[in-house]
């Protein structure tokens, strides 16, 4: 497998690799210091019990300090049974080298552990070290009376070699696991590597305005679930788009359509003059009619603009709930009269109904309300208002037997751009009830719309007469 060897790559070469490596680097010394410290322990045990063997022997020469005890010495070396095991040598007073197992006379070597024992009350020494030859040797020195001593020498080189061999075992199984954990981690490595690489080739291109890309999830873990949340960013995007061009489509219409009519008006005000009264009046009302509308949609525009940059606040103060409710309801009874519709208002029983609100958002959420259930009724159809006191809470509760909204509409009619009569001629800018929703949630309040496709909607609206403020009090 290719790495480029940065990034993810790079910390776990360093990070997770370089780890491995040091560990399975310390236990391969661990074990070649404990192999070698188990032989040569083993080695030393081996040549004290020649030691003691030897003490045991010439024990009674010792006490007797005997006259013939170099005469037993030389015999005991020259007739040593490990001498193909053990080399064994006999010292004199000065640590010199007298005689060896194998028969030669010897006055060129000091054995370096007699000096450890010949002024001290030590019987024995041990000695790690190299011969005169350069061979690496352990030895052990006993003490026999006061002129003389006897030196057991091994050779170190089968030990070494042994530990050598251990310690060859030992990196080469270090090897194995290192190859093992290569292979499964450049696996994991590349798992996660092909997909980041995969996603960022996406975001680019989502971030270029392609939102149809769809990134393939391969595995159910946090890299799946990234997948599964790019893929949903994109599809949310590009619905975003989508709903973004109609709405600009729709607010075009929307804005086209006052203007083409207050223009028009406007013309054949100035070719009649003033000699038609009821013609006059009559185009003056459209025209009033219709700035009324445009006005509606500019407040709407830059409600969305000020809901877009945060910007979107209320100031609340002491205001009479039934007197924006009445103000409201008179403009829409002309409306009812001209559209063949009902406008019912359920009056409330007591002349006031004080609560703390923004008293302008609180009309606007009425009149959007009110335009939106006026919007999507037919002639003859009826709109009902009604307040409740709830104690804290107040509720606004506007129903209409108009055309209804679809159940899988339904839960979208609050989001921006959103409408839910697309197709069917119905004006509007999608972004009403979003701004209502705004208002209501500001006013720490809550916003419920219950409808039955082809028999009408209820939108309940719930304020508190005191609401939490939470920095909300303030101007726009």
């Amino acid at each position: 497998m290719r790495f480029n060897f940065k990034g993810i790559t790079k910390r776990w070469i360093i990070n997770g690799l370089g780890t491995v490596i040091l560990f399975l680097a310390l236990i391969v010394v661990a074990f070649t210091l404990i192999t070698r410290n188990y032989y040569y322990r083993n080695m030393e045990s081996s040549l004290q019990i020649y030691a003691n063997t030897s003490m045991k022997i010439f024990e009674r020469y010792q006490e007797d300090n005997a006259s013939n005890l170099e005469v037993a010495l030389r015999d005991y070396v020259l007739n040593f049974d490990d001498k193909e095991l053990v080399e064994l040598q006999l010292i004199n007073k000065d640590g010199m080298i007298v005689l060896t197992s194998s028969g030669f006379e010897r006055n060129d070597e000091i054995a370096p552990e007699w000096e450890k024992i010949s002024s001290s009350p030590e019987k024995t020494a041990i000695w790690k070290g190299k011969s005169s030859l350069g061979e690496g040797i352990m030895s052990i020195c006993v003490k026999m009376g006061d002129s003389y001593g006897l030196r057991y020498v091994s050779s170190l080189k089968l030990v070494e070699g042994q530990i050598r061999n251990v310690s060859l075992i030992g990196v080469l199984a270090a090897l194995i696991v290192l190859f093992f954990v290569m292979l499964s981690n450049s696996y994991f490595v590349s798992s996660i590597i092909n997909p980041m690489k995969e996603i960022g080739r996406s975001a680019r291109s989502i971030a270029l305005g392609n939102y149809t890309v769809r990134i393939e999830k391969r595995y159910n873990d946090e890299i799946g679930d990234l997948c599964d949340t790019i893929n949903y960013m994109a599809g949310e995007l590009g619905d975003s788009e989508k709903l973004q061009n109609e709405f600009i489509s729709s607010v075009s219409h929307e804005l086209r359509t006052p203007l083409t009519s207050i223009k028009g008006w406007s013309e054949t005000l100035c070719e009649i003059g003033i000699d038609d009264p009821a013609m006059t009046r009559q185009g003056l009302e459209a025209i009033s009619n219709e700035s009324d509308r445009l006005a509606r949609i500019v407040e709407d525009l830059l409600d969305f603009s000020r809901m877009q940059n945060g910007r979107f606040s209320i100031r609340l103060e002491k205001m009479d709930l039934l007197v924006e409710i009445e103000d409201t309801v008179m403009l829409y009874r002309e409306r009812a009269k001209k559209e063949n519709k009902r406008l019912k208002y359920v009056e409330y029983p007591y002349p006031t109904l004080i609560i703390e609100g923004d008293k302008f958002r609180i009309r606007q959420v009425l009149v959007n309300i009110l335009d939106n259930a006026f919007k999507y009724s037919n002639s003859g159809d009826s709109v009902r208002l009604e307040v409740a006191d709830m104690g804290a809470d107040i509720q606004l509760v506007v129903s209409d037997t108009g055309i209804g909204i679809s159940q899988e509409k339904l839960p979208h009619i609050t989001d921006k751009f959103y409408r839910a009569s697309k197709d069917g001629g119905i004006p509007g800018s999608g972004i009403g009830l979003a701004v209502v929703k705004e208002i209501v949630d500001a006013h720490r309040g809550t916003l419920e719309v219950e409808s039955i496709e082809g028999e009408g909607t209820t939108v309940i609206v719930t304020l508190p007469k005191k609401p939490d403020k939470d920095g909300k009090d303030q101007d726009e």
